[in-house]
C-alpha cells in the first residue's frame, strides 16, 4: 500500500511525459526532496528501515520505469485506455442497472420486506462468523510456518522468503524490539511475522 501510494504521488507530481532527469538539476532534486518529505510521514516502515531514502529511491524507480517507456514510444500524455475502459463499463453498468430500476420498480417496492430479511439472516451470520473466528484466534496465537512466511513476504515485497535475508531479518527483529541472538532464519521469520501481526503493520 505505501508502495503504490509513493508511486500514485510520483505520477501526480511529474505527469505527461516532462520526466526530470536530477543530474545536475538542483531545482528538481529539491521538488524530489519536498516530495520526499512530504510522504515520510505515511509511508516510512521502520519494522524494515523503509524510510526517506527507500521512498526516494522508489520515486527514481518510478520515473525510470516511465522514462523506458517513453523511449519505447509510450505517449503519456494521451489518456490511458485501460482507464477510459473502466470509465465506458461503468457507465454502461450504471445505465442498464438505471433502466432495470425504472422497468422493476414496483417489483423491487414490493419485495423490500423480503430484502430487508435476507440482510438481516446475512448480518445474523457474520455475527456467528466473526464470533467463532476471534476464539479460535484466542487459541492459536502462533502463526503456522506457511503463514509467517506470508507475512514476512508481504512486509518485505518479496515473492519468495529466500529473496529475504538473515541480516534482513535481524535488521527488522531490532527495529521491533526483538532479541534474537542465536536464531536460526527460520525461527526468525515466524517471530518478525508475529511481531508485525501484533503491532498492527500486517493484518492476517
Amino acid at each position: 500500500i505505501r508502495r503504490k501510494a509513493i508511486r500514485t504521488a510520483a505520477i501526480n507530481r511529474w505527469p505527461g511525459n516532462d520526466i526530470p532527469n536530477f543530474k545536475k538539476n538542483k531545482v528538481a532534486v529539491d521538488e524530489l526532496n519536498d516530495l520526499v518529505n512530504d510522504l515520510k510521514e505515511d509511508c516510512s516502515f521502520p519494522p524494515l528501515n523503509f524510510g526517506k531514502e527507500g521512498i526516494k529511491q522508489h520515486i527514481l524507480d518510478v520515473l525510470n520505469e516511465r522514462r523506458r517507456h517513453k523511449r519505447k514510444g509510450h505517449d503519456y500524455s494521451q489518456p490511458d485506455k485501460r482507464t477510459l475502459k473502466r470509465k465506458v463499463d461503468q457507465g454502461t453498468s450504471s445505465d442498464s442497472t438505471s433502466t432495470d430500476n425504472d422497468i422493476g420498480g414496483s417489483s423491487s417496492a414490493s419485495g423490500s420486506s423480503a430484502d430487508h430479511e435476507e440482510i438481516g439472516d446475512s448480518e445474523e451470520t457474520n455475527n456467528s462468523g466473526d464470533t467463532e473466528s476471534v476464539e479460535e484466534s484466542d487459541e492459536n496465537e502462533d502463526l503456522d510456518e506457511d503463514t509467517a512466511k506470508l507475512v514476512v513476504c508481504v512486509a518485505f515485497n518479496a515473492i519468495q522468503i529466500s529473496q529475504i535475508s538473515r541480516t534482513q531479518l535481524q535488521s527488522s527483529a531490532k527495529a521491533l524490539k526483538i532479541t534474537t541472538k542465536k536464531k536460526e532464519k527460520n525461527d526468525l521469520v515466524k517471530i518478525v511475522a508475529e511481531a508485525l501481526v501484533e503491532k498492527g503493520f500486517v493484518k492476517v
